[in-house]
Formats: structure tokens, sequence, C-alpha cells
């Protein structure tokens, strides 16, 4: 990368100096470096210093000589910035002054060139990375003795302080290791979105600086948002405000997880749904309000003309997510449904009204229960604490079971109202019986 940049920045000077009269120079690999204290490099008659430049550096200090009249330097960009060169130089005035700045690609973001041994140039460094910067004499063939140059660089945005920066902006300390302490870079912080919903959703997103129109947006593409939020800072950093310790807890189930947890508050559970969206992510959950029970139990109805009957199903789960999702995947059609806290067998409370229903659990025989509430609890009974059930019923109590080819029994009468119309007598050893399917003698 750094000899294809150099051939592109070569290339371009030839071209900005041509009026000039300035010439190409070949590289001299044996020139001795060791002076310099770092690593060098050639290419296309340039010479590359392998040293640290950047906002914080300052300026270098170097030298031209016959054989070394055309430097570069890689330039380190923290932010987007504006990014001010400067080059003041011992050589005589007449030889001009030269500056050119290259993107890491090759491409010129600009240049500049004087009559004197000064230039100045501010180039817009459009995003963070590195920077090819040129200097050298306009008039760099006629250098034939040594002079020193001061290349210098300050940034638009630099600080010491997140005051000194503009609002959504804060400021990028380097490590300091001795002082005097180099200043900082100011950077552009990102907008987190977030916001919560009346069914118990909670989203947090990072959005650019500028994007504030589509975290906007994002927020109001939801139709169930309860309260919502926008601040300059990643979602990550806003986890620095202690929560309230008065709030109530929630159950919570963040996506980066996928575990339901008792959290101590809603505040709480939203820290660690940001802490997934980081700085530049998003994330996401649910919360319901109190602490996570030992379990759950989803129960469903199915009500004619999708059955002959009305059917309930019933189901443990130990998450509640996993008891919406076989209620709304598993089961289709539902008349109505609901998720207990708890196990399925745990007691259900039925109004005292009795209105008969005839029931069926499973393949077991009908029964006659006090209401569709006292069936759907005995369903529930039968799923116990982990295992599920079903069923059906009927309007009414339960009808007999009447077996009228029984040889032992001689029907007077098929129901219990034709008993009251008839007499009849039964021959020994044969005696009378009646019951709900009717009347007459039966065989001992």
């Amino acid at each position: 990368m750094f000899k294809q940049a150099l051939s592109v920045g070569f290339a371009l000077s030839l071209a900005a100096l041509a009026g000039c009269a300035a010439t190409a120079e070949a590289p001299d690999e044996n020139e001795p470096t060791s002076a310099l204290g770092a690593e060098t490099h050639f290419a296309g008659g340039w010479r590359y210093y392998d040293w640290d430049f950047d906002c914080q550096t300052g300026a270098l200090k170097n030298s031209v000589k016959p054989k070394s009249r055309r430097h570069v330097y890689r330039f380190t960009a923290g932010t987007a910035t504006d990014a001010t060169f400067s080059v003041n130089a011992s050589w005589p005035k007449q030889l001009g002054a030269f500056l050119m700045v290259l993107d890491e690609s090759g491409k010129l973001v600009d240049w500049k060139h004087s009559t004197s041994g000064e230039v100045t140039l501010t180039a817009k460094l459009a995003s963070a990375g590195d920077y090819w910067v040129f200097v050298s004499p306009v008039w760099f063939e006629k250098v034939n003795t040594w002079y020193s140059y001061t290349l210098s660089a300050s940034c638009s945005k630099e600080c010491n302080v997140d005051s000194d920066c503009g609002e959504g902006q804060a400021c990028a300390l380097p490590m300091c290791k001795q002082a005097p302490c180099k200043t900082g870079i100011c950077v552009d912080l990102p907008i987190c979105a977030e916001y919560t919903t009346s069914d118990g959703r909670y989203y947090a997103k990072n959005f650019a600086h500028d994007d504030l129109a589509a975290a906007q947006a994002w927020v109001q593409a939801d139709p169930q948002v309860s309260t919502s939020g926008y601040g300059y800072g990643s979602c990550e950093s806003k986890n620095a405000k202690p929560c309230p310790s008065y709030d109530p807890p929630v159950c919570g189930v963040p996506i980066a997880t996928d575990q339901e947890t008792t959290y101590a508050s809603l505040c709480e559970f939203q820290k660690v749904v940001r802490t997934a969206a980081g700085s530049t992510g998003e994330s996401k959950g649910k919360f319901w309000a109190g602490k996570c029970p030992d379990g759950y139990c989803a129960v469903g109805w199915l009500s004619p003309p999708n059955v002959n009957s009305p059917t309930v199903y019933v189901k443990n789960f130990e998450a509640k997510g996993e008891a919406e999702s076989w209620l709304g995947s598993v089961l289709s059609n539902l008349s109505s449904s609901e998720i207990r806290n708890g196990h399925c067998d745990e007691p259900v409370a039925c109004p005292a009204i009795y209105k008969p229903v005839c029931g069926t659990i499973k393949s077991e025989t009908p029964k006659t229960y006090s209401s569709s509430c006292g069936f759907q609890g005995a369903v529930m009974a039968d799923a116990g604490e982990s295992g599920e059930s079903k069923g059906y019923y009927t309007d009414g109590a339960c009808k007999p079971v009447c077996n009228y080819d029984d040889p032992k029994k001689t029907w007077a009468a098929q129901s219990p109202e034709k008993c009251m119309l008839v007499k009849y007598y039964c021959t020994p050893p044969a005696v009378p019986f009646s019951n709900e399917c009717g009347c007459g003698c039966v065989t001992p």
C-alpha cells in the first residue's frame, strides 16, 4: 500500500509542479539513515519516514540534503477533521515549499505550494484512518546542502475536556505517560434511541451522529410505543447512570441471553439490553411485572365450528416465551387463551354456579362436571406440574350408559319417566330394579 500510494503521489506531484519545471529524482537505497533513528523507505524518488504522526504529535523536525530532498509521512486521523499542516524551512526562500495530502488509497485530498520557505495547507480529512503527507522544496533539485525544516499539524477538533467540543461530541484523550499530556480530539457521539411498548417489549439501537431523523422514524414505526427517548452517546454509555432503588422487580428475557431472569427493576433489565447493543449495534428484550415464577401453564380453547365440541388444551412450560410460541404457532384458530403463572396442577378458582357439562379428558370415560370452569381445572390437574393434557365437553350432565341387551335383565320401561306409569311383577328368583336407564326385573 505504501509504494502504491507513493507512486500515485509522485505522479500527482509532478503534474502539480509541471509549471515549475520540477524533475523526478531517483531514490538512493544506499543513503545512510541511521541518524534518523527510524525505519525509512524509498519509492518513486520519495523517502518515507515511518514515524508516529497525528494531531497529538505536535511537530516533526527533519532535514533535506542532496540525497534526501523529498519526504513522506503517514498521518493518522482519529476522526473526520480539518487538519492544518504547516512547513517552516531553513532553505532559501526562492526554493519554495510544497505540501500534499493523499488518502490511504493514494487519492489526492489537497495540495499547496508557495514561493517562500513556508507553506500551510488545511485539508478536510473525511474519515478516521491513515493519510500520506508529502513535503519538499518546490525546486528540490537545487538542494545541494543540508537544510532543516519543521512539519507541524493541528486539528480543528482538538480538545482537553468534553466542554471544549460541540453538542453531541466528546473529547477523546490519548493515554498520558508523562507531563505535559497531549491534547485530545473531539469525536462525534452516536445517538441511542430506545423505547418500551404497551405489551412489554424494550428496544435499544445506536444510530450515527447525524441520523436523528432515522432514529425517530425507527421508534415511530412501532404502533405500540408507550415510552421512548433519544440522546447523544452510545446505548452502552447510558448504563453509567444508576438505577432507582425503589422500582419494583420485573421478569425479563433479553434476546442476547434468551434466558428468563428476575431483575431488580425495569432499569436493570434495560441495562442488560443496552450492553448487548454496545456502541454500534442494537438489541431488544421482553419483560413482565413481578418476579419470574417457577413455571407457566398455557391454556388454549377451541370452539365450534372449528371443532365439534368446545375443546381445551393445557401444557406446562418453564419460560413464558415458550408458552406464547406454543399458543401462537402450534395451536391455531384459538377462540381464547391464557398463560397462568405456576404449574398447571395448581388450584383453579371457579364461580359457584352449577351449570353442568359432560367432559371427556383424553380418552377417559365421560364425567359430569359442575361447570366448564370445573372441567378446565380437571384437565389442568391431569397435566400435572410438567406434562400436558386436553379434553372436550358437551353442555349438560352426562347421559347414563344403558345396556338394554343384558340377558339377566327384563325391562318393563326404558326411562325413569315411563317407570312411573307402569306396574310390573317379578317372578322369583328375579327381583325388581330401577335406575336412570329404566326399570324391570333382574335375575341374581
